[in-house]
């Protein structure tokens, strides 16, 4: 009689083998989970569980698989602390001296901005990494359903458009205008538009946006019919910052818009003149947009 011990061993292989978990599952389902978490608003505890994944683990993914999903939850990261730096921060704000003697103030949302900005650059050079990364493991995908079309690459150029609006927020004016004058998909309106659509930039993160493409494009006089449908957007969706928006800044805008342009701006239909804090046309019944206004040269 054959000894039954080899066979109840390689059994024992096979059991264990079998009930191990799949490498991705875990991975899944904290991107699944903390992207719906993010997207409630309980941003500080969604950014608690994915630096966990981010931080502790860095290094330490030998699977293509796994630096994808480390990419994906850096890229949730930078989403949490941009959502949260428009009136919902949760991290210690520093105080700022207002120059007035012993008073000082907090800069709400700089915290935010400063780790939204340093995680879209860490996750700008993992995305590097997972090019040709596996996406499935026995059947179990590496990145779960929401982000299905919404490629490493798409994931790469949202974290640019993170960190421009990090550095105009910040205030480094010469380097935003040095990335967007590279940018020739955001020289104009509609592709602008589309490009943030495509890339799932948050809607409060679009005003910066559309601002500092205004700032770029208005230094020219032929672009300025070009540089008004920035400027109008940036005002229309001003109100999507949660009060983030520098108040100064949007009524430069409007000043701009109906004052400072070398240009007048008309509903097509009715041809009224634009008026900014309307964020449509005054007449009644009338929906029409304000960066679909037509643009005619002031008489001077």
């Amino acid at each position: 009689m054959r000894p039954i011990l080899p066979f109840a061993l390689f059994a024992g292989l096979a059991l264990s083998a079998c009930s191990t978990p799949n490498p991705y599952s875990a991975g899944n389902k904290l991107l699944a989970d903390e992207s719906a978490r993010i997207e409630s608003g309980d941003y500080a505890a969604a950014a608690r569980k994915l630096e966990l994944r981010v931080v502790q683990t860095e290094g330490e993914d030998d699977d293509a698989g796994l630096k994808l999903q480390r990419l994906y939850a850096t890229y949730l990261l930078a989403r949490a602390h941009a959502l949260a730096s428009l009136g919902k921060p949760f991290l210690s704000e520093p105080v700022v001296d207002t120059g007035l003697g012993s008073s000082t103030s907090k800069a709400v949302g700089v915290g935010h901005v400063v780790a939204a900005s340093m995680y879209a650059a860490l996750g700008r050079e993992l995305s590097g990494q997972v090019e040709k990364a596996p996406r499935e493991n026995k059947g179990v995908k590496a990145l779960p359903a929401e982000f299905d079309g919404f490629e490493p690459k798409d994931v790469r150029a949202h974290l640019a458009v993170c960190n421009l609006v990090g550095l105009s927020r910040l205030g480094f004016d010469d380097r935003v205008r040095e990335i967007i004058g590279g940018a020739a998909e955001m020289h104009t309106f509609d592709s602008c538009k589309a490009l943030l659509e495509r890339l799932r930039i948050a809607r409060g993160l679009r005003p910066w946006v559309y601002a500092s493409t205004f700032d770029y494009l208005k230094r020219s006089d032929g672009t300025e019919p070009e540089a008004y449908k920035f400027a109008v957007q940036a005002v229309v969706t001003s109100a999507d910052s949660g009060g983030a928006f520098d108040a100064q800044r949007r009524e430069d805008l409007s000043r701009w818009i109906t004052s400072g342009s070398n240009y007048e701006y008309r509903c097509p239909e009715h041809r009224v003149l634009v008026q900014p804090e309307l964020g449509r046309c005054q007449e009644i019944g009338c929906q029409r947009a304000l960066h679909e206004f037509t643009p005619q040269r002031k008489q001077r």
